[in-house]
């Protein structure tokens, strides 16, 4: 009878799993807008108090301020990539990667990128996860869109690395 108890209070016992940022520190906080439109607000976490480039895991959390199409989000990222002169030669397989992941983003929601200790990436969107990306390369590279100094919103990557403007 204590057998069945025990396993029936198993059975109807809420789950509960890990979030990407549990055990992460949150490094800084910014919002990305275009002239006199916002599109998010960007969030980077980190697992250290102080930022370090290839310190895992890291995330960086977007909450959107506007509807987006996933083919939008694809495109921006490849112009961010191009503007950052990133030239790997698996580019165009992680585009087809995040088509194959992302979903069109409406207004409020969250697409959380989370790069673990092994260097797999994986995204969330409103905090389930929706696809992974097991290539080591790719955290970082789709991190350096807002964290490389060659960025296009230098003002943000300082933001979400707490530096002091």
């Amino acid at each position: 009878m204590l057998k069945l108890c025990v396993f029936l209070s198993m059975l109807f016992m809420p789950l509960v799993f890990a979030q990407p940022l549990d055990e992460l520190v949150k490094s800084g906080t910014g919002r990305m807008q275009i002239m006199f439109w916002p599109v998010y607000t960007a969030e980077l976490y980190i697992s250290q108090p102080q930022y370090q480039k290839d310190q895992w895991p890291q995330a960086l959390k977007l909450t959107y301020l506007r509807d987006i199409k996933k083919q939008e989000l694809i495109d921006a990222t490849e112009d961010q990539w191009q503007h950052i002169k990133l030239n790997h030669q698996q580019q165009k397989q992680w585009l087809q990667q995040l088509a194959d992941i992302w979903p069109d983003i409406k207004q409020n929601d969250q697409l959380t990128l989370f790069v673990s200790n092994d260097g797999s990436s994986q995204f969330y969107a409103n905090g389930s996860l929706i696809g992974k990306i097991d290539d080591t390369e790719f955290g970082s590279a789709f991190l350096a869109i807002w964290l490389s100094e060659r960025t296009s919103e230098p003002s943000l990557r300082k933001q979400l690395l707490g530096i002091k403007q």
